[in-house]
């Protein structure tokens, strides 16, 4: 049943409108024949690469965070020392998502461009970290009803500020992601090709490409490092 009323929807509930700003139309947001078109590409894309190159990179990028840790505690002493988890994972998370979406490590990427991958991935953290307690307020409030006045507030330029943050990490995946990743096939399809092309950080892109790239980035390493530092 809850199968059949899911596939007979072809509308979200209201409240997905305030996360357009942010993904767009990407599968989080779109809806009818877009999402069904774009969600096959996504699954098709995944299907072709598959899980190993998820699984080997998440061990790969798991040992160094884990070696990162050790090599701290060696500098302190015999007492130990407190480590606030959530921030740790959510590194970890947003490498092997980043690593698995595009074929290339964070620090890889960062070098191409002449970034430092510890700024890089600090400035994204920070912006979707703010987001993430942003947006879901915006869809509770009444000012979900108007992008005008959300975007005259304080807090409508300080979300504008943040999706431009994150978009730049989107379009650095974008940019780097090689052919046989999961964003690098994704460049070849036609459901994420179809809107006009935006720039960011001197780089055009086709805004459902961009679009699914910030949503996959984001889903990607949200959910994975807050399920992690529960456990």
């Amino acid at each position: 049943l809850a199968r059949d009323v899911l596939r007979g929807t072809t509308t979200k509930a209201p409240l997905y409108h305030a996360f357009e700003a942010f993904s767009g139309t990407g599968i989080f947001t779109a809806e009818g024949g877009d999402w069904e078109r774009k969600r096959a590409e996504v699954l098709r894309a995944f299907a072709v690469v598959g899980l190993a190159s998820l699984r080997d990179r998440a061990v790969d990028e798991s040992k160094r965070i884990v070696d990162e840790l050790k090599s701290a505690l060696k500098l302190v002493t015999n007492d130990g020392m407190e480590v606030l988890m959530l921030p740790a994972l959510q590194r970890l998370a947003l490498r092997v998502t980043f690593g698995y979406l595009t074929g290339k490590s964070l620090d890889e990427a960062c070098d191409e461009i002449g970034r430092d991958r510890i700024a890089c991935e600090a400035e994204y953290l920070a912006a979707a970290t703010t987001l993430r307690h942003l947006i879901p307020a915006r869809a509770r409030s009444i000012w979900i009803f108007s992008d005008l006045l959300y975007g005259l507030t304080p807090v409508g330029r300080l979300e504008a500020r943040n999706i431009r943050a994150t978009r730049s990490l989107s379009s650095l995946a974008l940019r780097v992601a090689k052919d046989d990743s999961p964003l690098g096939i994704l460049r070849r399809g036609e459901a994420h090709l179809r809107e006009r092309s935006v720039d960011v950080d001197g780089d055009k892109f086709p805004k459902g490409l961009l679009d699914e790239a910030t949503t996959l980035l984001f889903a990607g390493h949200d959910t994975q490092s807050a399920t992690l530092s529960w456990g």
